[in-house]
């Protein structure tokens, strides 16, 4: 999604604190900034977080505000926008400082690097979530623009790219790749084109446990920037079968953005983000709604396909009176979480009643993605990337625990 701040917004070289090596300039992917836990005072963050509770459900979930404020500083340099993606073995970069530990991985948004001639890139970066010092390690630096991502049931991480256009140069294709975090040389391209055509620009992106399928968003947003070529298909959520063919399975979207099931997949949640255009530009004539579709199944005789997956009776579940609803998760329960302008709204899919919201004051970019930990330690914390901060939400409540997708490694994978 767009950073949601003022249309004269420009992104720029992001201001990492990193130390020369060999007397030249670090590229993005050697460096690593540490932050001292003091750098996230209680102080500090009691002014940042906060709860507004409209329903018992909620009040029960918050009951001791407990959280932390993991990071922070500028959004140039911390940049944290979207794939919130925990991993409770953490990456492997080489470093022992840091490699195996519990990690959140996160892309950030396109900045400018004035040393290649004024291309965009979006790094893939990680932050060590335990440590006294907040390690963040640049992991993979793209000018292929990554988005969303989701971990698989294989273990790999899968990220939206969102293409890129660099001048008179051959264009990034859009589309979706992936990359064992246990090697990071290991890239693999899932899909980047329908039929001859490129994607858009796909920005979030989930699997499914029962069929292995991939659902994924893909707006015209890239375009609208200016990132990436006019767009040639509409937007749409597409489904990427295990075979590797792509198909289209809802429409009318003004500009479809977070995606999730809900814990047992018999429904998908999408948001519709398009309030905001893309260029700078609002419209209040356009969403800022949560969707939800029933999903169900069909035979077929396709080899590596038992049965696909189809979209159904779609509904409005929710409109935000704050922003847009752009990332999407769920806990055990099914409640819906989603990041908007002010924090994180927490829904109920029965009702779609507000619940609660966890308010991140102080910062222009409210929360852009979020994701719950992993494992007895961290299933129940929700991290929130809000651009400027990196939040930290612990539940007291035992049903606030993340539902759980995709499966973990923690060694690199074979083949």
């Amino acid at each position: 999604l767009p950073r949601r701040t003022s249309p004269s917004w420009t992104p720029s070289r992001t201001r990492l604190c990193s130390v020369p090596m060999n007397g030249r300039r670090q590229r993005p992917h050697e460096r690593v900034t540490r932050w001292k836990a003091s750098d996230a005072s209680p102080k500090r963050g009691r002014d940042r977080v906060g709860f507004d509770v409209r329903r018992d459900a909620f009040r029960r979930m918050v009951a001791d505000e407990k959280f932390e404020v993991l990071i922070e500083d500028d959004c140039e340099a911390l940049n944290a926008h979207e794939a919130a993606i925990f991993l409770e073995f953490g990456c492997t970069v080489g470093d022992p400082s840091f490699d195996g530990r519990p990690t959140l991985v996160y892309t950030t948004q396109p900045y400018l690097d004035d040393d290649d001639g004024g291309a965009y890139y979006v790094d893939v970066r990680g932050l060590l979530v335990e440590s006294q010092s907040r390690a963040l390690k640049t992991l993979h630096t793209s000018r292929n623009l990554a988005n969303g991502g989701t971990l698989g049931i294989d273990g790999r991480l899968y990220f939206c790219f969102q293409g890129a256009k660099l001048g008179t140069k051959e264009a990034h294709p859009a589309g979706v790749s992936s990359v064992d975090p246990h090697n990071w040389d290991d890239w693999r391209v899932e899909v980047e084109t329908w039929q001859q055509r490129p994607f858009n620009s796909p920005n979030d992106i989930v699997q499914s446990q029962t069929t292995g399928s991939f659902f994924f968003t893909d707006p015209c947003y890239a375009a609208a920037q200016g990132f990436a070529p006019p767009a040639l298909l509409g937007d749409w959520v597409w489904r990427l079968d295990p075979d590797g063919c792509a198909s289209v399975v809802a429409d009318n979207f003004s500009r479809p953005n977070g995606i999730a099931f809900s814990p047992d997949e018999t429904q998908l949640y999408v948001t519709d983000t398009g309030f905001v255009v893309g260029d700078g530009t609002s419209d209040r004539s356009k969403p800022r709604s949560v969707y939800a579709f029933d999903v169900v199944h069909e035979t077929t005789t396709k080899p590596n396909v038992g049965t696909k997956q189809l979209l159904a009776n779609r509904r409005l579940l929710y409109v935000a009176d704050q922003g847009v609803p752009d990332g999407i998760k769920v806990d055990v329960r099914g409640f819906i979480y989603t990041g908007c302008a002010d924090g994180v709204h927490v829904v109920d899919p029965k009702t779609g009643c507000l619940q609660g919201k966890i308010l991140i004051k102080g910062n222009d970019g409210g929360a852009a993605n979020l994701c719950f930990g992993r494992g007895p330690k961290f299933e129940r914390t929700l991290f929130i990337l809000a651009e400027a901060a990196i939040v930290a939400v612990h539940f007291q409540d035992p049903d606030s625990r993340g539902a759980v997708f995709g499966a973990e490694r923690a060694e690199r994978g074979k083949g």
